[in-house]
């Protein structure tokens, strides 16, 4: 299904009520990127006192569920590039929350493990950015969300989809 979204000229009366997007009102990146930003801000304040890379946190559980995973693999889950999951890694190790081992069976290959102070730091993280959440989306209805979870699913599928032609 393709969705195609007309373009109005702005009105000769500019709007000035807050929230309202004007010209780019019908473009979806556009109201996804002012939510986003506005969790964003809010959720930051759950890393504390440490600056978080983007995607870090993404990372880091996709290490907690799935000890031993490769860089490579990860890169794959997450769809980040492979430099930019190095940062990451590097950055967690940093923070002592993960670690990088040899593997056994391929001295070539890399295993990651979280520690003990990262799967206590995700899961305080979790918990914060949760509340967060919850006062934040306060007035929205759960099936609503539910149904937004949904279709942002949605569309990044269709994104990685576009993406890969």
């Amino acid at each position: 299904m393709s969705v195609e979204l007309e373009l109005k000229v702005a009105p000769p009366n500019i709007v000035t009520e807050p929230g309202h997007l004007g010209y780019v009102s019908a473009l979806f990146t556009v109201r996804l990127r002012r939510a986003e930003y506005l969790l964003s801000r809010a959720t930051a304040k759950a890393w504390g006192d440490r600056p978080l890379r983007t995607g870090t946190i993404g990372v880091l559980s996709q290490i907690v569920q799935d000890p031993g995973v490769s860089q490579i693999e990860l890169s794959r889950r997450t769809t980040f590039d492979k430099s930019a999951i190095n940062a990451i890694i590097n950055g967690l190790e940093e923070l002592g929350w993960a670690c990088r081992r040899k593997s056994a069976d391929d001295k070539r290959r890399h295993e990651l493990y979280a520690t003990e102070a990262g799967m206590s730091a995700l899961h305080g993280i979790v918990d914060r950015i949760g509340q967060i959440e919850a006062r934040m989306l306060a007035n929205v209805p759960l099936h609503l969300l539910e149904q937004l979870c949904e279709l942002l699913d949605q569309v990044h599928l269709s994104c990685l989809s576009a993406d890969s032609d």
